[in-house]
């Protein structure tokens, strides 16, 4: 596991010029939609749909983009989201749960927090995350095989649990090992929000966010390259 991490920390290095440019309607965008969130609770809760579309792109963006990294290619930004667009139809599948379960979950914190019960939304946001860990190693793979492997959709489903039977015993470790740097920068930007204004600590977050969307995309398309190896 610790091969991997590194491997992705030196790819992400050498090849940040062009990584930073796939994800760079995220480190752009997502900030200024934070902000624009502010303006009141309804255009909040009407940007989030936005924000997270633009989020989940961008990574399937990343993941095509390691995915020309491991076949020695350069990861050209253009072609990255040419071939997520070609594949748009199928990218609903792996991750319409996430992305409704984090729709609700910053939905409700929107909510609390403007009616004043900002605690309610703390046990909110934890039991969510876990939920989110879980439900992330059980599918970390099927991003990968769908968009940097070119597997057919039909066959992701029969291949991707197979995979994720062959790490079963890191898996999780896996997952929350990159999750674990967001989880820090999130307590950081909420001691922000707090000192000096919501909107900036959350512009803030979306901007880590943004930036680290490359790396689990390069540790996890490689990782799951070495499972489909080990499976034949």
């Amino acid at each position: 596991m610790r091969e991997i991490f590194e491997e992705a920390a030196i790819t992400y290095y050498q090849e940040a010029g062009n990584l930073l440019l796939i994800a760079a309607p995220a480190v752009v965008l997502g900030p200024i939609l934070v902000l624009v969130a502010g303006a009141s609770l309804p255009v909040a809760v009407a940007v989030v749909p936005i924000f997270l579309v633009l989020y989940l792109v961008a990574y399937a963006a990343c993941v095509r983009a390691a995915g020309f990294v491991l076949t020695n290619l350069a990861p050209d930004p253009g072609r990255a989201y040419l071939d997520v667009a070609l594949n748009g139809r199928f990218l609903l599948g792996p991750v319409a749960p996430a992305g409704l379960l984090l729709a609700a979950v910053v939905d409700a914190t929107l909510v609390m927090t403007h009616e004043g019960a900002w605690f309610m939304a703390i046990p909110v946001i934890v039991l969510a995350f876990g939920a989110l860990i879980l439900w992330s190693a059980r599918h970390a793979y099927d991003l990968p095989l769908l968009v940097a492997h070119d597997v057919p959709a039909h066959e992701v489903n029969q291949i991707a649990p197979q995979l994720t039977r062959l790490g079963e015993s890191w898996n999780l470790s896996l997952v929350a090992i990159l999750a674990a740097p967001l989880a820090l920068g999130a307590l950081i930007c909420w001691g922000l929000a707090a000192l000096v204004t919501a909107p900036f600590g959350g512009a803030l977050f979306a901007l880590i966010v943004a930036l680290w969307l490359p790396y689990p995309a390069l540790v996890l398309t490689e990782t799951s390259t070495r499972l489909a190896g080990e499976l034949g």
